[in-house]
């Protein structure tokens, strides 16, 4: 079994609660793709994660400074995003790639629903960036700040039925998309000093 990995005695119970916390070491990245193996300049680059309502502002500074590493390092030729109502990263990821003149490829539900009878709700279009990116980059918190006042859960139950450690960051549908893609990687970012 790879490190990091969700192991047969570790908990994967993930019901909902009332509070939570989390540890802050990274996921096993087990899909990374070897270096050098998309041409630098070609690469249709997705980026999701956790609306701006779990981030502290450091969190939010964090995590802009890692989605303009992203767009830098990976060469991108596209920004794909799910433009998320209720932003966060996928505006942060618009807003950063706009100012480097990368251009985006929007993925906008029809109806803000998880799957809608005969609609391009949530899961339509978490699937659309999953399939349509080369790479999904998916940027999660390790701990929900004081104010959260949402729903919580025990862990990510997206990673432990995948079979990451589902108890180092907070609970997210990117998680859900980067599971379906063919290459994700996952950034804890900490939202404390």
């Amino acid at each position: 079994m790879k490190a990091g990995h969700l192991g047969p005695a570790l908990r994967a119970d993930c019901s909902p609660r009332a509070e939570r916390t989390s540890g802050a070491a990274r996921p096993s990245l087990s899909n990374r793709p070897a270096r050098g193996s998309f041409l630098r300049g070609q690469v249709k680059v997705g980026i999701v994660g956790h609306g701006a309502d779990k981030f502290t502002p450091l969190g939010e500074k964090r995590a802009r400074e890692r989605i303009r590493r992203i767009l830098s390092s990976e060469g991108a030729s596209v920004m794909i995003s799910g433009h998320s109502p209720v932003g966060g990263i996928d505006i942060w990821a618009e807003e950063e790639a706009t100012a480097l003149g990368i251009p985006l490829d929007l993925k906008v539900p029809e109806i803000n629903q998880w799957d809608p009878p005969g609609g391009y709700g949530f899961m339509a279009r978490n699937l659309d960036i999953a399939q349509t990116s080369d790479v999904v980059h998916v940027i999660v918190v390790d701990k929900l700040p004081p104010r959260y006042r949402g729903r919580t859960f025990e862990c990510c139950y997206h990673c432990a039925r995948a079979r990451f450690n589902p108890h180092n960051h907070v609970k997210s549908g990117a998680c859900w998309t980067g599971h379906h893609a063919a290459v994700a990687r996952w950034y804890i970012v900490r939202n404390e000093v």
